[in-house]
């Protein structure tokens, strides 16, 4: 009976760790597109892409030891993205010495360009490539409340 109980209970919370809203499927009809959003911490919207691949974006609020390396928004929350929401493609690493590595990319036809962060506009964009399509993601760092992001997809 214990175990069916603690079984029970990861159950409740693996399930309550995933999102309860669908990410609404946005076909892009026309390069250049853009578009701005305001997200909160949960949000995913997905993108398809001409030849049917897509890219999702959603918004969440990862632990302070993931933002050393990432620039800080002052809502504390960030954009992730994958070909499914909710769901980071696998890193590739490649090995460059012994018992050490380095991120080489992503197990997904979706590869990642520059990331770069402007002071003056207080932005931060994440380049993505898929074919001859340039997916960038530009969050605004100074929102409080939300994040607000704008997609703009244009030809490489």
């Amino acid at each position: 009976m214990l175990r069916f109980i603690t079984v029970s209970i990861l159950v409740v919370l693996i399930a309550g760790c995933a999102p309860s809203r669908p990410a609404p499927l946005i076909a892009v009809p026309a390069i250049p597109f853009e578009r701005q959003f305001q997200m909160r911490e949960g949000d995913a919207y997905q993108f398809q892409l001409a030849g049917g691949k897509t890219i999702a974006v959603w918004c969440e609020r990862p632990p302070d030891t993931m933002m050393l390396a990432e620039q800080r928004t002052a809502s504390g929350l960030k954009t992730a993205w994958g070909e499914r929401p909710f769901v980071q493609p696998e890193p590739l690493q490649k090995q460059i010495g012994p018992n050490s590595y380095e991120l080489a990319g992503w197990k997904s036809y979706i590869s990642q360009g520059a990331v770069t962060t402007s002071t003056r506009s207080m932005t931060s964009e994440y380049v993505l490539y898929v074919d001859d399509m340039q997916f960038s993601i530009i969050e605004d760092l100074k929102a409080t409340n939300a994040l607000p992001v704008t997609i703009r997809i244009t030809k490489k």
